[in-house]
């Protein structure tokens, strides 16, 4: 009010409606006019007087009279509802508080039982790479003993080699299958490390929930004692009008601090609800990643399974290498034993071939028998009849079985020879040499490349072969067609 005074007039409150006169009895409560003042007894204003004017027309009125108590009871059944919806309101944050101290219990006792598995997951984990590493050490060694083997095998025989290449290729895939196992291992300790830092913020994320909590506990202590306070206010208002007034103001205070309390217990309800929501979801995503630990320590256990296997078999291969490593030896021995005894029969047959006896002496050439000298080789040109003639390979074994080969021309001196040795006679079309087509280029059969290209016209195409005939160019044409061939050994130094 601008001046701050207050004003009541003479209220009359009956329990029956009809007019009767002013007999103060027990149904009846009469009040008197009470004016309080904070400042000194002034003049009347203007305002005052119709104030008064006012009483007196309330006096006056039995209708209004009523009316006011009508209004005073309607007073009377909202502060009534207003406590009644105060106790709800308590026992409504009471029982969310329980329910939450409930479910944190729990929550907490479920986080310390994943800690403790995830403890021992790691402990577990801890041992396998531990095991891993000896594992290692022993398949290193192994490997170190098969490359030792596999190199004294090399030098012995060239079917030892392929195998020992196949060993090579397998002890690649173990290393392979090591280093994954090694990155593996590294994602899980990175896993485990964020595991640990999850539970970190767990523990923290626990710690703000019991303080909120414990707020929770304040306020609510702050309400009873607000609703206590507002009890006795009530108390005090149906036992003397003018403390009302005094009370009625602290009411409106207490009122809006408890509206300021429920909203700020309604803020923190809202943040331990989004915390918890927070608290669910690292918990889902610890779960996750729990998940993915466990299947990533399944996969390393198929992996050493595997490479167990793997090192089984090296080793039963190992064994093997080894029996054929002592066949083989025997076998060497024994071709060393028949390839001195060739080499005396060769001995003997070379003298018999490039020297015959003639006249009780030996006469010693250059060539055998049937074999034409020139320019250091000797070379000897089969013109077999039709039936008879070969394809280029065929060619090449026949020439293989006389410890020669197909003729490799170096010059045009030597093409030139080459020619006088392929006569046009009966049905013979050309004579095989030992030049062919590979990957689109014109190679001999000592590895090396034709380097004059004007030999021969055709294009390189795989599957040709080159023959040879007098009078006409080097020709090209398939592999598979048969002709007669020309072999081209060295000759013999005498």
């Amino acid at each position: 009010m601008a001046e701050q005074e207050l004003y009541y007039a003479t209220v009359a409150i009956k329990s029956k409606i009809e007019l009767q006169p002013r007999v103060t009895n027990e149904n009846e409560t009469e009040y008197d006019e009470v004016k309080v003042n904070k400042e000194p007894p002034q003049a009347k204003t203007v305002k005052e007087a119709e104030v008064e004017k006012q009483n007196e027309s309330v006096q006056q009125t039995p209708d209004q009279t009523v009316k006011e108590a009508e209004r005073f009871c309607r007073y009377q059944q909202l502060c009534c509802c207003f406590g009644t919806l105060c106790v709800i309101l308590v026992l409504t944050i009471i029982g969310v508080w329980v329910y939450f101290r409930v479910s944190t219990a729990s929550e907490l006792n479920q986080l310390k039982s994943s800690q403790k598995v995830l403890l021992e997951e790691n402990q577990n984990l801890t041992n396998l790479n531990n095991k891993l590493s000896s594992d290692y050490k022993n398949l290193t060694i192994q490997f170190d003993n098969l490359t030792t083997a596999s190199i004294t095998l090399k030098n012995n025989i060239t079917t030892l080699i392929v195998e020992n290449y196949n060993l090579t290729v397998a002890t690649t895939m173990l290393k392979n299958n090591i280093t994954t196992l090694t990155v593996e291992n590294y994602n899980l300790t990175v896993a485990t490390t964020m595991l640990k830092n999850n539970i970190t913020t767990l523990t923290v994320e626990n710690y703000n929930l019991t303080v909120a909590t414990t707020m929770l506990k304040n306020n609510i202590t702050t309400l009873t004692a607000e609703n206590y306070n507002l009890t006795v206010a009530t108390t005090m208002l149906k036992n003397n009008i003018t403390t009302l007034t005094v009370e009625n103001y602290n009411l409106t205070v207490a009122t809006t601090m408890l509206k300021n309390n429920i909203t700020t217990l309604t803020v923190e309800n809202y943040n331990l609800t989004v915390a918890t929501t927070m608290l669910k979801n690292n918990i889902t995503t610890l779960t996750v990643e729990n998940y993915n630990l466990t299947v990533a320590t399944t996969m390393l256990k198929n992996n050493i399974t595997t490479l167990t296997t793997e090192n089984r078999n090296l080793t039963t291969i190992n064994e093997e290498l080894r029996k054929d490593k002592k066949n083989l030896t025997e076998l060497i021995k024994n071709m060393e034993e028949t390839w001195n005894e060739l080499n005396v029969s060769r001995a003997q047959w070379s003298i018999d071939v490039y020297c015959p006896k003639k006249n009780g002496g030996r006469n010693c050439t250059s060539c055998q028998n049937g074999w034409n000298y020139n320019l250091s080789s000797c070379y000897a040109y089969n013109d077999a009849v039709p039936s008879n003639q070969r394809n280029w390979e065929g060619a090449r074994e026949d020439c293989r079985s006389k410890i020669s080969d197909l003729t490799v021309v170096s010059n045009n001196a030597e093409k030139d020879y080459v020619k006088t040795q392929s006569p046009a006679t009966g049905s013979i079309t050309g004579f095989w040499i030992g030049l062919r087509a590979v990957e689109g280029k014109w190679k001999w059969l000592d590895g090396s490349d034709l380097t004059n290209q004007t030999w021969i016209q055709q294009p390189a195409t795989d599957g040709k072969c080159v023959t040879s005939l007098q009078n006409r160019e080097w020709t090209s044409v398939n592999c598979t067609e048969r002709n007669a061939w020309i072999c081209e050994k060295k000759a013999l130094s005498v």
